[in-house]
């Protein structure tokens, strides 16, 4: 399952996966529908990966930005190094195809017991191959506070 961009720029704050299913929010995602983009995250809680919504909201402004042309996607100074420069999506080319996310907390299921078990960690064992699905790989770390008061992403 996916959420389409236009639905994750509309959301208000991280909703479980047997939520947003029930809302009919998710979508089965097939390479031929569009562009996917796999977020990897941190998390801000010990039973929410983003309790007070601030996650969200930084990829939110961050995919508004690039889809409106004024941020560029840029590959780390590391991975030209080694593979050489490699041109990156333009904005156009964004919004060329319907975009499609995948972040664990809405796209997998979260029940951990009784029937849904099963279908959580069959999906869990399923996260490489959504990343392989994914044209592209965000990793999702502002420098924000876990709920347990400690500091994320000092580097």
């Amino acid at each position: 399952y996916t959420v389409p961009s236009e639905i994750l720029l509309q959301m208000k704050r991280i909703r479980t996966h047997e939520e947003m299913l029930a809302d009919n929010e998710l979508t089965q995602f097939e390479e031929h529908m569009g562009r996917a983009m796999f977020i990897s995250h941190q998390w801000l809680g010990s039973k929410h990966p983003d309790p007070c919504g601030q996650q969200i909201k930084v990829l939110q402004a961050a995919l508004s930005n690039i889809l409106s042309g004024t941020s560029q996607v840029s590959l780390p100074i590391v991975t030209e190094i080694i593979h050489g420069r490699w041109a990156c999506p333009t904005a156009a080319e964004f919004k060329s195809q319907e975009l499609f996310i995948w972040y664990d907390y809405f796209c997998c299921p979260q029940e951990a017991s009784g029937p849904a078990a099963h279908s959580r960690q069959r999906a869990i064992y399923s996260i490489p191959s959504y990343i392989a699905k994914c044209e592209l790989f965000v990793i999702l770390c502002p420098a924000l506070r876990h709920d347990d008061g400690s500091m994320l992403s000092q580097a």
